[in-house]
């Protein structure tokens, strides 16, 4: 945690520097880099997010009690988890949508509170799909049709057919709010166009975490989508993420304190 907490809090002190230098007026990406960091350093709980998705959404939420969320690539339900401490320490209660066989028993026992959807999201549905599972990091298995798509090494991995199902069903199957406060997306391949299917489907979630992985189409596409109804916010801090924030909300300017 301090590792982290000490990286963010480098990038908040650049831009202060750089909002200095400017002219003395900080930008609404330093309000936001601030305000994470004040979010990360009160709160009393764990926080389980690689990337403190879970800090920025209860930030982002003013620290909601009892919301909805919807995970997309989930991994073990626990290590690196987006959702748990929403779960476990606010109440929230949502959906894990995994399609890694090897994941689903660790899952189900972590996380019994939460629908488990053992299936690939896709915008459609695709009947049967080859799924490759890489023993040594789990966590960027992925469909074998999407294995070759960035810079992560799949040479080495276990076969195995899953269960393809389209998310927008899924979501209205599940009885998925319209307006679901978060929806993380991370499956190691078809990110953008889950998302696409999910605004397409008439959802709006308050706060949305995607991973692009740094490709810079990607980043452009998912930006095209979300357009005039959200901000984009903390790129500094999401790294590998794209985080945004439904406009209504992001203007309320609200703080948690854990």
């Amino acid at each position: 945690m301090a590792s982290r907490f000490d990286e963010r809090l480098n990038g908040a002190v650049q831009c202060l520097y750089e909002a200095y230098a400017a002219g003395g007026r900080a930008s609404a990406e330093t309000a936001w880099n601030l305000r994470f960091l004040e979010a990360v350093h009160s709160a009393s709980m764990r926080f389980h997010a690689q990337l403190l998705q879970d800090a920025f959404v209860l930030m982002a939420t003013g620290g909601r009690r009892k919301g909805q969320f919807v995970e997309i690539g989930v991994g073990d339900g626990v290590h690196l988890s987006n959702t748990l401490t929403l779960e476990r320490d606010f109440g929230w209660r949502g959906l894990l949508v995994e399609a890694n066989p090897h994941f689903w028993p660790a899952i189900e026992e972590a996380r019994p509170l939460a629908q488990l959807a053992k299936a690939a999201a896709l915008p459609q549905a695709a009947g049967l799909l080859s799924f490759r599972h890489v023993p040594s990091f789990p966590e960027i298995s992925s469909l074998a049709e999407f294995a070759s798509g960035d810079h992560h090494d799949r040479s080495v991995f276990e076969e195995h057919q899953v269960e393809s199902v389209a998310i927008g069903d899924l979501l209205q199957d599940s009885g998925v709010r319209k307006d679901v406060d978060y929806v993380s997306i991370d499956v190691e391949g078809p990110d953008v166009e889950i998302l696409e299917a999910i605004l397409d489907a008439g959802y709006r979630p308050k706060v949305l975490t995607i991973e692009h992985n740094r490709v810079a189409d990607r980043i452009e596409k998912i930006k095209g989508l979300l357009d005039d109804d959200y901000e984009v916010v903390l790129s500094s801090a999401s790294n590998w993420d794209l985080w945004a924030v439904e406009k209504g909300l992001a203007a309320e300017g609200r703080r948690f304190q854990g």
